[in-house]
C-alpha cells in the first residue's frame, strides 16, 4: 500500500481556499530569506488581510515562480490600475518582481519558533516591520558584517577553549 500525497498546487487551491473562507493557516518556514526575523523551522500563521489594506513593514505569502514564498512589503507602487506590492526578503540583496493581487495569498500575522508565539500585529511589532522595510535596502550589508563578526568570536571562543 503507498501513502496517501497531495502535489503542490492541490496544496496551494486547498490554502488559497482556507484564506478564501477566513480560516488562518499555518505555515512552516522552509528557507532563510527573511533571516533573523523569520527562520528556517518557524511556524507562521497567515490570514487573509483585504489587498487593499496592506501596508509597507507587512509580511506577506505570495504566489512564486516554483513555491509560495513569504517576504516583506518595501514598496507600494501606485498604478493606473491600483497599486502593486514590492516584496523583499530581509536578507535578500534584490526585491522581487512586484506583486499583484492575483498573486496574493495572505499576510503573516505571528510566528511560532521554539514553542513561543509572537504576534505581529502589536504596535511594537508594526513599528518595527516598517523600519525594517525602511532599511531594507542595506540589510545584506549590516547582516554581513554581523556573520562576519559572529564567526570572528565563535573562531576565538574555539580557540581558546583548546589550550
Amino acid at each position: 500500500m503507498t501513502p496517501d500525497t497531495i502535489n503542490y498546487s492541490t496544496l496551494q487551491d486547498l490554502t488559497d481556499e482556507l484564506l478564501a473562507s477566513k480560516n488562518n493557516v499555518r505555515i512552516y518556514v522552509a528557507g532563510n530569506s527573511m533571516y533573523p526575523h523569520l527562520r528556517q523551522g518557524d511556524y507562521v500563521t497567515v490570514a487573509k488581510t483585504p489587498y487593499e489594506k496592506l501596508k509597507v513593514g507587512d509580511i506577506i505569502v505570495f504566489k512564486g515562480l516554483y513555491h509560495n514564498v513569504a517576504h516583506r512589503i518595501i514598496k507600494i507602487l501606485k498604478t493606473n490600475d491600483g497599486f502593486l506590492i514590492l516584496p523583499k526578503g530581509d536578507s535578500s540583496e534584490r526585491h522581487d518582481m512586484p506583486i499583484s493581487e492575483d498573486k496574493y495569498f495572505g499576510k503573516i500575522i505571528s510566528f511560532e519558533r521554539n514553542g513561543k508565539k509572537t504576534e505581529l500585529e502589536s504596535s511594537f511589532y508594526k513599528r518595527y516591520n516598517v523600519f525594517l522595510a525602511t532599511i531594507s535596502p542595506y540589510t545584506p550589508v549590516v547582516y554581513g558584517f554581523v556573520r562576519f563578526f559572529k564567526h570572528l568570536f565563535c573562531f576565538k571562543k574555539q580557540k581558546v577553549s583548546s589550550l
